[in-house]
C-alpha cells in the first residue's frame, strides 16, 4: 500500500470511528471496488451493514442511508444462494427506492443513477414474485424428515425461516386455514401427503 493510500485509509478509518456514514460509505466503497486497497467484498458488506442498522435517529435523512441500503441489497442478492437472501436483498433495494424517492431533487446520485437503482430493483421484484409463484405450486405436506440443517417453511402471505436439526421428523402446524409449503424438495423427504 502506498504512502496515500495509507493517509486516505486512516482519514476514512479515523471519520467512521465516530460513526459518520459518510466515513462507513466511502471505506465500504473502497473495499468493494477495491481502491488502493485489497478488494473485499465481506469488509465492504460490513461497513454497509453499520450504516443500516445505525441506531442514529435521523439515519433516513442522511445521503448516505439510502445509498448504503443499496448496496447492502445489492451484495446480498450477489452472494446470497437462497429465498431468504433475495428476499432480503429485495426488503434492502425496496427501501433505497423509497428514501431516493423522498428526496427527490435532494438525492445525489453521484455513484448510484436513478436508472441503476430502478433496473435492480424491478429485477429483484420479478425475482421474488417468480419464487413465490413457483413456491404456490409446491405439495403441501404436513410431517417431514429433514435432511438438511436448514429448511425455510412458508405459509401464504408469511416467510419463515425454520432451523431443523438434520434427520429429526419435524411436525409442520398449519396457521389455521393456510396450507403450509417446505422449500426444496431436496431437503426433505415427506412422511405424511
Amino acid at each position: 500500500m502506498t504512502e496515500n493510500a495509507k493517509i486516505v485509509l486512516e482519514y476514512f478509518e479515523t471519520v467512521s470511528s465516530r460513526e459518520s456514514f459518510y466515513g462507513l460509505y466511502y471505506l465500504g466503497e473502497m473495499y468493494r471496488q477495491g481502491f488502493l486497497v485489497d478488494k473485499n467484498p465481506d469488509k465492504a458488506w460490513d461497513y454497509y451493514f453499520r450504516i443500516v442498522y445505525s441506531t442514529n435517529p435521523l439515519r433516513e435523512t442522511d445521503e448516505y442511508y439510502w445509498r448504503a441500503c443499496y448496496r447492502k441489497g445489492m451484495d446480498l442478492y450477489n452472494i446470497g444462494n437462497s429465498f431468504s437472501a433475495l428476499n432480503a436483498a429485495f426488503r434492502d433495494v425496496t427501501k433505497a427506492k423509497e428514501l431516493y424517492e423522498k428526496r427527490d431533487s435532494k438525492a445525489v446520485s453521484a455513484d448510484i443513477t436513478k436508472e441503476e437503482l430502478y433496473r435492480n430493483w424491478e429485477k429483484l421484484e420479478r425475482e421474488v414474485q417468480d419464487y413465490i409463484k413457483m413456491i404456490e405450486e409446491m405439495p403441501v405436506v404436513k410431517k417431514v424428515r429433514c435432511i438438511s440443517d436448514d429448511v425455510l417453511c412458508l405459509t401464504k402471505g408469511k416467510i419463515y425461516d425454520v432451523l431443523v436439526e438434520k434427520h429429526d421428523y419435524y411436525e409442520l402446524v398449519d396457521d389455521e386455514e393456510e396450507d403450509v409449503y417446505i422449500y426444496g424438495k431436496d431437503l426433505f423427504e415427506e412422511i405424511e401427503p
